[in-house]
């Protein structure tokens, strides 16, 4: 018995993904994620195939589509129409894809009926190397639209912008990813800082504002890193859809990125917002992240000094914490501001685990030092001028925060 091409691409790739998994498991080891504490990336497992395209008279299209979970034969999945951005499900045999009524009256994430009383058929016709013919019945007019769908590979839309995703097991969600893209717009103006340069883009499904780099002197560098900003930003759509589609009238979620140091070779962003739902559940968050617009990715702060060793949170979970070499060096820094300043509140020192991000006034650069409650909200922040971090750095760590020739102070 022949399998359906898809579904025999589908079966490989769980067989593939399920012999990595043993392989780590083997291993004993358990990475130390210091950039994503919200919101996790969707891995690669969690996806089938990805198709683009257009649906004639109706526009862009991106389809995700994999075995149904639930139904031994057929598919499940979901699309987007690149004009409004919004997920709409998918189910039913190869032949006969149903998808079902929107629902009237959601504030924010859309809602949709049984499959058994469908809008719409979507009759898949052919399969021919890498791409989908077929026509999408519309049940209300008797229209029918033909469709033409390229299948997505996730390496050739990386390879697109210039550079190469390594890390196999945490491929970014190129549905996602796409969906994004399509529905993002540039807002407000440029800020300019020397070379380098960015500019807000905001969801309108959302309103979250996010930044992208537009200036930086490599173009290499400058695709991976907006790759990445792309990514987040469309993290955190599905959350924040759900969120305000919630049917409570005080239901609600906000966010934005917002950029609060820029170099030539840092970048560091604060992630805020909040999610509020039925009775009374509220929930903010703060998270930061720093790129290194040198490698083009995300900064390995212990590139730069000993900055964190792995530890855990209450709840088990891998965080980094700071090291002994860094806290050492902080309680001297805390000694001597406490001598200049008497009022200073004491420092973080009995924090389980620490975020790190700069931040710059117009007076000041400052290293930021946060301790999380619950992994969402700010408990406690402190901050050092970063003219005193210059005696913790590695020579590879001077080149980030001192200019060329300069020595570092004494500490």
């Amino acid at each position: 018995m022949m399998l359906h091409p898809l579904r025999a691409m589908l079966f490989l790739l769980a067989f593939v993904l399920v012999g990595s998994a043993q392989v780590l498991a083997d291993s004993g080891q358990e990475p130390i994620d210091f950039h994503d504490t919200f919101n996790p990336t969707a891995f690669i497992q969690e996806l089938g195939a990805v198709y683009e395209g257009e649906i004639e008279g109706r526009g862009k299209v991106v389809v995700q589509l994999g075995l149904s979970p639930k139904k031994a034969g057929q598919f499940s999945g979901r699309y987007f129409l690149a004009h409004d951005g919004r997920d709409i499900p998918l189910e039913g045999p190869w032949e006969a894809l149903a998808e079902p009524e929107a629902l009237q009256g959601e504030k924010g994430s859309p809602s949709h009926g049984g499959f058994d009383r469908p809008r719409a058929i979507w009759n898949i016709r052919e399969q021919s190397g890498g791409n989908l013919t077929g026509e999408w019945a519309d049940r209300h007019t008797g229209e029918s639209h033909p469709f033409r769908l390229r299948e997505v590979y996730l390496k050739g839309v990386i390879r697109s912008l210039g550079f190469e995703v390594n890390d196999a097991d945490k491929l970014p969600d190129p549905y996602r990813l796409l969906q994004i893209r399509a529905v993002a717009r540039p807002v407000g103006e440029e800020v300019v800082k020397g070379q380098t340069a960015y500019r807000m883009w905001e969801d309108p499904r959302t309103g979250m504002r996010y930044p992208r780099l537009t200036r930086h002197p490599d173009p290499k560098v400058m695709a991976r890193i907006n790759f990445l900003l792309e990514e987040k930003h469309g993290r955190f759509a599905p959350e924040m859809l759900w969120a305000q589609g919630g049917e409570c009238e005080d239901a609600f979620a906000k966010g934005e990125g917002q950029v609060t140091y820029l170099s030539g070779a840092l970048m560091s962003m604060v992630e805020t917002g909040a999610f509020a739902f039925c009775a009374g559940e509220f929930y903010p968050y703060s998270h930061p992240v720093t790129f290194d617009l040198l490698r083009g990715e995300y900064l390995d702060w212990n590139r730069l000094a000993d900055f964190f060793v792995p530890g855990r949170d209450e709840n088990g979970k891998i965080r980094p914490q700071p090291s002994p070499a860094f806290r050492q060096w902080y309680a001297r820094q805390e000694q001597e501001l406490r001598e200049s300043a008497p009022d200073r509140q004491d420092g973080l020192l009995a924090a389980a685990f620490w975020d790190v991000y700069l931040d710059e006034s117009d007076t000041d650069r400052t290293l930021v030092l946060m301790s999380p409650y619950r992994c969402c909200t700010l408990q406690h922040t402190d901050s050092l001028p970063l003219s005193r971090l210059t005696p913790l750095l590695k020579p590879e760590g001077r080149r980030y925060f001192l200019p060329a020739g300069a020595a570092p102070t004494e500490p």
